[in-house]
């Protein structure tokens, strides 16, 4: 009983620094914690999913290119499929180049299904076996998958979590560590200039959005929660103008007008990270635990370092009575908060 009472006091006190923290952005991390770009890569050799032996970074004087990723979610899996595809046409097209590509793999005991998946696949890169977390822990590895580039000095050039844009952003930077273009070039092709410019009722509608949102920072709701309206009538596609809407009414507790602005926000932006936060909110509010945190796992899916969807999830676990679930995410929030390594376990899964 004394243990439970302290748990539940740790619990409520957590509560209380993140909601300060929270105030802080919640931009998604930096996927590895020990190492920074320009830092020196510490070297391995890990045993290879094929036998033998093989050095993580290759030889001296080449370019690597180093995915991270496991199995232990459909949604890893997939990602991680994607980018070892990825890393195959890297290695083909440049390979005569310096460029060395691996894969290391860090499932505990998972051999079978790890070979199976590649052999499924016909994947040829090399898969390296990290299967008592050396590597994990001396990388600081926090998001998985994440693809690390070394170049020929031995040192990290960046490391990038997944995104939908991370094959063209991996391809682009071998591009531009072997001279083949600029990072003026990259940057054009990535983000090319809009020639034809929005409609007249579009910029209107991003006028009236981001005037709500600075009434919304000086807590004047009601009038932010006009220009959010005025925008979505304005812009009925503006997905995000939707989702301010629909958190306006949740805060208004007009529970069934947030759910309708909700649902077109993510029908219009199903990727909306945005949109799907608050509906967790939504259905926290509305004492619908299990749909709360269906959401935030969704939210997590999608930027794993989401730090205000572990404080939510904390909440709801707390109000459900599951103290060590509470406790799991509320010290997760903080970890990202505090740049600190994270737990072994996921939090929001628990």
């Amino acid at each position: 009983m004394l243990l439970a009472k302290k748990n539940l006091r740790s619990c409520l006190t957590a509560c209380l620094i993140i909601t300060f923290l929270l105030l802080r952005s919640s931009s998604p991390a930096f996927p590895l914690r020990t190492l920074q770009p320009g830092s020196p890569v510490p070297p391995f050799t890990l045993p290879a999913l094929g036998g033998g032996e093989a050095a993580v970074t290759g030889d001296d004087g080449q370019i690597a290119v180093i995915l991270f990723w496991s199995t232990d979610s459909e949604s890893k899996l997939e990602r991680g499929l994607e980018l070892l595809h990825t890393l195959q046409a890297i290695g083909e097209n440049y390979g005569d180049k310096g460029v060395v590509v691996r894969s290391v793999n860090v499932d505990k005991n998972n051999r079978d299904l790890v070979r199976q998946i590649i052999d499924r696949d016909g994947i040829t890169v090399p898969v390296l076996l990290d299967e008592k977390e050396e590597l994990y822990g001396a990388y600081g590895l926090f998001i998985l998958p994440t693809v690390a580039i070394v170049d020929r000095d031995g040192m990290l050039k960046t490391a990038v979590g997944y995104t939908h844009s991370i094959a063209e952003n991996i391809t682009g930077e071998i591009q531009i560590m072997l001279g083949l273009k600029t990072a003026e070039e990259l940057e054009e092709e990535l983000n090319p200039e809009e020639v034809i410019e929005p409609p007249d009722n579009v910029m209107k509608a991003q006028r009236r959005l981001n005037l709500g949102r600075k009434l919304m920072e000086r807590r004047l709701m009601d009038l932010a929660g006009d220009e959010f309206a005025k925008a979505v009538e304005l812009d009925p596609l503006n997905a995000e103008a939707h989702a301010e809407l629909g958190g306006f009414h949740t805060r208004r507790k007009e529970y069934d007008k947030a759910l309708a602005e909700l649902e077109k926000a993510i029908e219009l932006a199903p990727d909306l990270v945005q949109a799907r936060f608050a509906l967790g909110v939504l259905h926290r509010e509305k004492g619908e635990p299990d749909k709360a945190i269906s959401e935030f796992e969704g939210v997590l899916e999608l930027e794993p370092a989401h730090v205000r969807t572990f404080g939510e999830l904390g909440a709801v676990f707390e109000s459900m009575g599951e103290t060590d679930k509470a406790l799991a995410n509320y010290r997760a929030a903080l970890g990202i908060v505090f740049d600190e390594e994270p737990a072994d376990e996921d939090p929001a899964a628990e």
